[in-house]
């Protein structure tokens, strides 16, 4: 009888109605290639979804109809009239054709065991005869099948699972000698044969032998037989009644092999799979066991309780007769009109487990069980359990966390590659192979993988391959993904990131890139971060009047004002550098240079016109150098001041020492200087780059760019201005 809402709460494994039909003396079959219930009646059948948002198909059957069968398109329908004959209908068109099977009429033995369809390019349709198998694709268009190919056996039952497209053909004296056919998209996989031991009858005494009695004999039923899918493994499961042991034998192409004896203590058992938990239905004690073969490969993982049930969903008494168990997770209790489905219970198992550190490992394993693992948590740290145990939960939460984003991440898996090319995949297996054994990338390989992602719209996988380093940081590759950005417009904050990676190399890529996207404050830090004096100061005049800011125009003025005043000793550029026309704008905007105080750089025009700001001068006081009391020029040794020589490190508003006229020719290499910079002290590279901060603070102005200035282009900086002539001594 079924059991009340509170037992059902203290059951492992529920059982929940997808389906109600009315049986009115039809016959129940139930498709689980198409999951669909139907219902055999006298002129016509129906084939119910379990799912509530498809409709029912209903077709006139015209005639004897002894099974149905229905496409995975549902397109077709295979009606079986007899022993050896199969109609098909396209319920598209009401086309029908004929199918009989070869052998059958006058050698009566030759007689269909099963039909399935499979949905597969290779063979979409296969009939199981007494003579063996024979796989078909189905031609609409001639109204007919096409033998792709047929397997001679003596065959006494078969079992197909549509989960792995796995056909098992029992043959042998004892039906013991299973033959295994896999319809895979591409062929059809021959299984090698295996033979299934079988334990002597049970009625046997032990002394028959001896007394000359012939051996009673017991041969394999196909109700002993199971195929399931677990952790990606394909079992072929037999219950061992004498034993009182379920015996998995794994299935691999190219052989097979007995792996578990799993303890189930009933002589009747029928089985299912639920979120790769393997569920045992004991038929006599009516209780489920739960095996977990990655914890435990010999016991259930829990106590046996009763299957739980509701009694509002009016389920016949539990394991009645009239069940009907369908692979993987479903049973059709035609009695009660019902169609109910298998689901896990994970809190009451919670409810009822002792060791935290094993039931931690069977949830990280169950799909949608984030809640669950919170809760064991919360109840672990509120019930103070050791230190120890809680350092093993999240040894193994972490560990399962890191597994997960190895996958993601790293793009090995097959949800995660479904739309890259087989090409793309074999170079991301290739790249990931050499970073788990700490061996440098190959560049090559690298671009070429990124290229076949961004070039087939992967650029989720393109994205995560650079910003976990799975490729090496180049130039070319940066380039490379500058190409994308119009289709994926991160790719330009990932080329930016890499050219900052490569160093001083890469700076003038890093500056074209800048200068195109308009980020001159975070072009201008990068000049002065790597003292690159020698870069044409009217580009990026004209890149900063040209954009109407007048803010932004100022601050790259005075940006070069500085770099004057340090290098040449003087804030006036020289002539041919070009820029007299800004110059000229520059004190139209904001008056004459000996007129106007420069402080923070994010300033109104109005104010700059009107108002000196009194804060700290980015430039060199006007004034000039201050004298000490012993009448020297604070900061300046000998020679001439107003025709300075080396300058070194010094603070913003004194440019410097100035070495006498012996040493002082520049050292320049690359139009950079030595040492020094442009006065100011070394650059840090954590130094922020945001402009708002360049523009009110001194000290920040010149800091490196960051990934939030990125930018894509290729443009060659044009001819430098010549360095000034070095002086006599």
């Amino acid at each position: 009888m079924s059991v009340s809402g509170a037992s059902a709460k203290a059951a492992h494994v529920v059982l929940r109605p997808v389906l109600h039909f009315d049986e009115e003396d039809s016959q129940v079959r139930f498709d689980e290639c198409a999951r669909r219930l139907i219902l055999i009646k006298h002129r016509q059948f129906a084939a119910f979804s379990t799912v509530p948002t498809l409709p029912p198909i209903v077709v006139d059957s015209n005639g004897k109809v002894e099974n149905v069968r229905f496409s995975l398109n549902h397109r077709f329908a295979a009606l079986q009239r007899s022993d050896t004959v199969i109609d098909f209908v396209d319920l598209q068109t009401n086309a029908s054709f004929t199918h009989a099977v070869k052998g059958g009429g006058s050698r009566g033995r030759w007689r269909i065991l099963s039909y399935h369809w499979t949905g597969t390019p290779v063979a979409d349709f296969f009939v199981v005869t007494t003579a063996g198998v024979e796989f078909y694709l189905v031609l609409p268009e001639k109204g007919c099948l096409k033998l792709v190919k047929a397997l001679a056996l003596a065959v006494a039952w078969a079992v197909y699972s549509h989960a792995t497209r796995l056909l098992l053909l029992a043959t042998g004296a004892q039906d013991n000698v299973l033959h295994g056919v896999q319809i895979q998209p591409s062929a059809l996989v021959r299984l090698p044969k295996f033979e299934v031991q079988l334990a002597p009858p049970a009625e046997l005494p032990s002394s028959a032998q001896s007394l000359g009695q012939p051996k009673l004999r017991r041969s394999l039923l196909p109700n002993d037989i199971f195929v399931a899918r677990l952790y990606e493994s394909i079992y072929c499961i037999q219950v061992e009644a004498e034993r009182q042991q379920l015996l998995l034998y794994q299935l691999f192409r190219d052989f097979v092999v007995r792996k578990f004896a799993l303890a189930i203590y009933s002589s009747r058992a029928v089985m299912s799979v639920s979120d790769n938990l393997l569920v045992v239905h004991a038929l006599d004690s009516k209780v489920c066991l739960i095996f977990d073969l990655r914890i435990n490969q010999q016991y259930p993982i829990t106590a046996p309780l009763p299957l739980g049930t509701v009694a509002s969903d009016q389920f016949s008494p539990l394991y009645s007769p009239h069940w009907t168990f369908v692979a993987p997770d479903l049973v059709v209790d035609p009695q009660a009109g019902r169609v109910g489905q298998l689901r896990i219970d994970l809190h009451t198992i919670v409810r009822s487990s002792i060791d935290k550190a094993c039931l931690l490992q069977f949830l990280l394993a169950r799909t949608h069980c984030a809640d669950v693992i919170l809760d064991v948590f919360s109840k672990s740290i509120a019930e103070q359990e050791e230190l120890p145990t809680l350092a093993r939960m999240f040894d193994l939460v972490h560990a399962a966390y890191a597994r997960q984003l190895l996958i993601r991440h790293a793009v090995v898996s097959a949800p995660a590659l479904g739309s890259a090319s087989p090409a793309s995949k074999v170079l991301t297996e290739f790249l990931l192979s050499q970073q788990q054994h700490s061996l440098p990338t190959n560049a090559g390989i690298g671009t070429l993988a990124l290229m076949l992602l961004g070039e087939q719209g992967s650029f989720y996988q393109m994205h995560q391959l650079v910003q976990f380093m799975l490729v090496p940081d180049s130039i070319e590759l940066a380039m490379r993904l500058l190409s994308f950005e119009p289709k994926y417009p991160p790719a330009a904050e990932l080329a930016i990131d890499m050219l900052q990676r490569l160093g001083p190399g890469a700076v003038e890529t890093l500056m074209e890139c800048l200068m195109r996207r308009g980020l001159l404050l975070a072009a201008c830090r990068l000049l002065r971060s790597q003292r690159m004096v020698l870069y044409p100061a009217r580009r990026l005049l004209q890149a900063a009047f040209e954009s109407g800011d007048a803010t932004l125009f100022a601050a790259v003025y005075t940006h070069f004002e500085q770099r004057n005043e340090v290098w040449r000793g003087s804030k006036a550029f020289a002539p041919e550098e070009g820029c007299a026309e800004y110059v000229a704008k520059f004190e139209e905007m904001f008056g004459p240079p000996a007129t106007i105080a420069y402080g923070p750089l994010r300033m109104d025009r109005e104010s700059a016109r009107t108002q000196p700001l009194q804060s700290q001068s980015l430039l060199p006081s006007i004034a000039g150098p201050t004298a000490s009391e012993d009448g020297e020029v604070a900061g300046v040794t000998t020679g001439d001041v107003t025709n300075p020589g080396t300058v070194t490190d010094g603070d913003v508003t004194n440019p410097g020492t100035v070495t006498d006229g012996a040493d002082a020719d520049r050292e320049e290499s690359n139009g950079q200087l030595a040492e020094g910079g442009w006065g100011l002290t070394e650059p840090n590279p954590s130094d922020s780059l945001d402009d708002d901060a360049m523009a009110s603070s001194p000290d920040t102005a010149w800091s490196m760019p960051t990934a939030a200035d990125l930018a894509s282009a290729s443009i060659a900086p044009s001819s430098p201005p010549a360095a000034p002539p070095s002086e006599a001594a």
